[in-house]
């Protein structure tokens, strides 16, 4: 402090030697408080939970092609951490959203519901001979069952209804009003004129956490629909291009692609992180803006008189 008053040291200099000191002060105190409470180190392998219905499914088809409802671990997160996607697990934080669907008590136990979100397999975790309506292909530690009308994740439709007011969606996917493999519901009226799409395809090529790619081929102007779940900070492009995400069948996203061959992209990109981040670098800029200023603005110090 006196250094600084004399001007011999600077004051970002001398802000930096008192966090250095604090933090040479505070180490071997808060060492000694903390360390009667902290346990030995934990080791996780991140094979921890394989077995071989993990591996039949991992084998089952791409990363992020389908779904699986596991009735016995549904709010196990064990799947996740192999790449396969659940409909079940645990999460403190839900969107309303799925919180809607969830209460609507449509979930999980309504086939159409499961077909529209992509179920393929449904997995039990003891011995199950036979379930009506479902092809066994998997007996071990667990028996994997596949649903004949599971729905790709992406897909190409060539039709839609807008449905007013959005929660009856809810119903109207419950109930199968339309058939999920064609037309999807939407709350706004987008003023598309789609089809023809008969042999149209939808490829995911990359399914990242924050990221994820489809190739479309399709004869006429369609709709993408993605099984993942809407949110406001999802971005998408078409070939490059920005484009609206739509929020379809209530929680679902889709984009409108015209005809031909086509590269759609997803992108997380969080309005909060972008805002917080600008505002941080801002921050910093003011803050050594003052320091300078205040540094420059110093008055020199007077030179010693003659006698």
């Amino acid at each position: 402090m006196a250094l600084t008053r004399a001007g011999k040291l600077s004051v970002a200099l001398a802000s930096v030697a008192v966090l250095a000191l604090l933090l040479v002060e505070l180490w071997p105190v808060s060492g000694s408080v903390m360390q009667p409470v902290i346990g030995a180190p934990q080791t996780a392998s991140l094979e921890t939970g394989r077995d071989d219905v993990v591996e039949f499914l991992e084998q089952a088809g791409p990363v992020g092609s389908f779904r699986i409802l596991p009735l016995d671990e549904f709010q196990s997160n064990r799947y996740a951490g192999f790449a396969i996607a659940s409909v079940g697990g645990a999460h403190s934080a839900k969107t309303r959203l799925i919180q809607d669907l969830i209460e609507s008590d449509q979930y999980v136990v309504n086939p159409y519901w499961m077909r529209l979100l992509g179920v393929r397999f449904l997995v039990r975790r003891q011995e199950v001979d036979s379930i009506p309506g479902l092809t066994r292909v998997h007996q071990g530690s667990g028996t994997v069952f596949e649903l004949p009308t599971w729905l790709p994740r992406a897909m190409v439709l060539g039709a839609y209804r807008v449905v007013r007011p959005p929660k009856a969606i809810l119903d109207s996917v419950a109930v199968g009003s339309a058939d999920a493999s064609r037309v999807t519901y939407l709350e706004q009226d987008p003023g598309l004129r789609l089809g023809p799409v008969d042999g149209a395809k939808a490829a995911i090529t990359s399914y990242r956490l924050n990221e994820v790619t489809v190739q479309v081929e399709t004869p006429g102007a369609a709709l993408l629909r993605l099984a993942d779940l809407w949110y406001p900070d999802w971005e998408a492009t078409v070939d490059g291009r920005p484009a609206e995400i739509l929020k379809a069948d209530y929680l679902l996203r889709a984009v409108a692609v015209p005809a031909g061959s086509h590269r759609v992209e997803f992108h997380f990109r969080p309005r909060a992180m972008r805002q917080g981040l600008l505002l941080s670098c801002g921050s910093l800029v003011v803050s050594l803006v003052l320091l300078g200023a205040g540094r420059w603005r110093r008055p020199a110090a007077p030179a010693a008189g003659g006698a």
